[in-house]
């Protein structure tokens, strides 16, 4: 930033005092402002990459719309869980695994073991409104890949992702897929 900024001085500085050409000094006038505006949007909007809880099948199902979701099952599992025990149902913790693209063990499970807690949450969450519209849309989206996961025998675990951008490596890699 400073040398983007003794950069332009140097450059608009001879229009200052008289000499130089006017249409120069406006594009370096105008490099600098889009270099600033970069610099402080970077430091202002909060990083992206939050963590998130997805479901990861031990195939790929087509047709799922579960991985720019996952946020507010992360942000409130604790109080999903506690929900669920108190429903009598199993918590959804309980169905997650380690991440096979960093060398942990991943457990699968039965989409059909899953499937009941997740409609007993969605059901007791959709009528409380102690949880936000978000967890609701992330229970539903996690039923609906569950529903199609039982239809055709395909297992999964629940994944903790810190990231929330694939790349070709990272999908030609894992066991697994989110898809």
């Amino acid at each position: 930033m400073a040398f983007v900024g003794a950069v332009a001085a140097a450059l608009g500085l001879p229009l200052l005092w008289g000499r130089g050409e006017p249409i120069f000094a406006t594009m370096v006038a105008a490099v600098f402002l889009l270099l600033v505006g970069v610099l402080v949007w970077g430091r202002v909007t909060p990083n992206r990459s939050r963590p998130q809880v997805l479901p990861y099948f031990e195939q790929p199902l087509d047709g799922t719309d579960t991985f720019l979701a996952g946020y507010d099952l992360l942000r409130h599992s604790r109080a999903l869980d506690e929900t669920a025990e108190r429903l009598s149902l199993r918590p959804l913790s309980t169905f997650e695994a380690g991440d096979d693209l960093k060398g942990e063990e991943s457990r699968w499970f039965s989409a059909r073991d899953a499937l009941p807690t997740v409609e007993g949450l969605f059901a007791a969450v959709s009528e409380n409104d102690a949880f936000p519209p978000e967890v609701t849309a992330d229970l539903a989206r996690l039923r609906e890949a569950l529903q199609r996961a039982c239809a055709r025998d395909v297992r999964f675990c629940l994944l903790l992702r810190q990231q929330d951008r694939a790349t070709p490596y990272e999908m030609s890699v894992r066991k697994g897929s989110f898809f």
